[in-house]
């Protein structure tokens, strides 16, 4: 079960973290608000956020690139900044693969510090694999599928020659 509930409110659903003092007042656990019913109503009102939060996910991912080629001081951080926050949009935009290319550039630089000069070869790679991902078919694509374990492994050997292990 979700560790989220779904309250109407007036013809939209909104989505709320679960309060133990909504628990408190309903008399027990929360989790029996969602009804198939409201599950629905709910699913429904994030459909209609999916077009947006692709133009979202396109435009983060353009400044990504615009980042990866121009290389400005901080890039690193920037860098991390927008694929952590592309990783959490992903899902939501339904392009589960894009969030793995995402996940892939977080993983890269995880354990660096602010002043870690990134590989720009591998950055642009991944980049390129997570701009196929974003297209709407990307998630039931082998070819996506097969670029992503190929950026896997080039993280992998990547942080391998900078001595950072996997």
């Amino acid at each position: 079960m979700s560790n989220v509930s779904v309250l109407p409110v007036a013809d939209e659903a909104m989505i709320t973290a679960p309060s133990f003092a909504l628990q408190r007042k309903v008399g027990g656990p929360a989790a029996r608000l969602l009804t198939p019913e409201r599950v629905k109503k709910a699913e429904r009102a994030v459909e209609k956020l999916v077009p947006p939060l692709v133009d979202v996910v396109t435009a983060l991912l353009k400044q990504m690139e615009a980042n990866v080629r121009a290389r400005p001081q901080g890039l690193r951080d920037a860098l991390f900044r927008d694929a952590h926050e592309l990783r959490g949009l992903a899902g939501t935009a339904k392009r589960h693969r894009l969030g793995l290319a995402a996940n892939l550039i977080c993983r890269y630089l995880e354990d660096t510090d602010a002043g870690f000069q990134p590989d720009p070869a591998l950055l642009s790679t991944i980049t390129v694999v997570a701009m196929h991902a974003c297209t709407e078919t990307a998630d039931t694509e082998p070819m996506i599928q097969m670029l992503l374990h190929d950026a896997a492994k080039a993280v992998v050997a990547q942080r391998r020659r900078e001595g950072r292990g996997t």
